[in-house]
């Protein structure tokens, strides 16, 4: 999980010294979140920074989010546009979350990830989120306000089950976008569904199931707290101390995946299960098991091995994989064999 920081006032002047030809804190905006859209009249760029306001007490201040907007042909105009727009000089040491809105999804995001990944005003493993909003939603409420909707975006980040990374878009042509659920007007923000691009199109969303299953499989995950629908209605469980196994199969270049882990908690509508739990979780080791199956076959099927799993192939015949890609064989998801067994506590 990652943990997010917004910065106090009183923080602030320890990690923007260096860098900003001795500026002082009043000249600069220490930018903290970075906004991307693309819209038919080019890309639109929004600064979030965080300032101290005035407080009732004047021995005090209150922290508060400010914003720089702009806009401009490439994401380059965009984002001088944003930094022309006041007399502050934006500094971008403590930027670590990028969030593209519905224009800067797809072949977009390939673009602005690229720009940013050599540009001072992003950061290679900085993250990326989808947001449905506008760069006008940004301007709804006071600095207070967007001061806490801010927090609410670092808490629903935190809990995001799977992370992507700035310098894992730049340039590609295929990645997973994890989405946060923001409303600026209401000051909210939760997880959201996460989706698979394939070039400019959205060919599959994920929900939490398939979600945690990729993030399983690159290992960002250690426990999990699912639910599922099975014979016995809706039911809640975590999977605890997932162990995933990777067996290459003979000289066929079969890959095995074998999934373990313990399920804990589980409920339904009446509370906490007690009978009949180990049946409970052979069910959803099989629905885990045709998740993984799909999602196998949505990224590596589909010709990207977005979750590296043709690595453990390539790592033992790396001559073999390449003569299968060479005559166009390589990405056949039957190439990888899914087997989970969970044990109920």
């Amino acid at each position: 999980m990652m943990r997010w920081r917004i910065l106090l006032p009183a923080l602030l002047l320890m990690g923007v010294t260096a860098g900003c030809a001795g500026k002082p804190l009043s000249e600069r905006a220490v930018v903290n979140t970075l906004y991307l859209d693309r819209e038919a009249g080019g890309w639109q760029a929004v600064l979030v920074y965080v300032t101290g306001g005035a407080s009732a007490d004047a021995g005090q201040a209150k922290p508060e989010a400010q914003i720089l907007t702009g806009q401009g042909d490439t994401v380059a105009d965009a984002l001088q546009a944003a930094q022309a727009a006041s007399p502050l000089t934006a500094f971008y040491g403590q930027n670590e979350l990028l969030l593209l809105g519905p224009g800067a999804q797809g072949q977009a995001m390939y673009e602005a990830c690229a720009y940013l990944a050599n540009d001072s005003a992003g950061r290679p493993n900085m993250a990326v989120f989808g947001v449905s909003v506008r760069a006008p939603d940004w301007q709804a409420g006071g600095g207070e306000e967007r001061y806490a909707l801010l927090r609410q975006i670092e808490q629903a980040a935190g809990e995001s089950l799977y992370t992507q990374r700035l310098y894992r878009l730049a340039g590609a042509g295929a990645g997973l976008l994890p989405g946060l659920e923001v409303d600026c007007a209401e000051g909210s923000a939760v997880c959201g569904d996460t989706r698979l691009f394939l070039g400019g199109d959205c060919t599959a969303v994920w929900g939490r199931e398939q979600t945690a299953l990729a993030a399983l499989i690159e290992g960002q995950v250690r426990s999990v707290s699912l639910e599922t629908v099975t014979g016995r209605g809706k039911v809640r469980y975590t999977l605890e101390l997932p162990l995933l196994g990777w067996e290459t199969s003979g000289d066929t270049l079969l890959l095995r995946a074998r999934l373990t882990g313990y399920l804990k908690n589980l409920t339904d509508a009446g509370g906490l299960i007690h009978d009949g739990k180990q049946e409970l979780a052979n069910e959803i080791a099989a629905s885990l098991e045709e998740a993984a199956r799909q999602i196998t076959r949505q990224t590596f099927g589909a010709g990207q091995d977005l979750l590296r799993m043709g690595f453990w192939l390539k790592n033992r015949d790396a001559a073999g994989c390449e003569a299968l890609l060479a005559a166009g064989r390589w990405y056949d998801p039957e190439r990888i064999r899914w087997e989970i067994r969970l044990r109920a506590l």
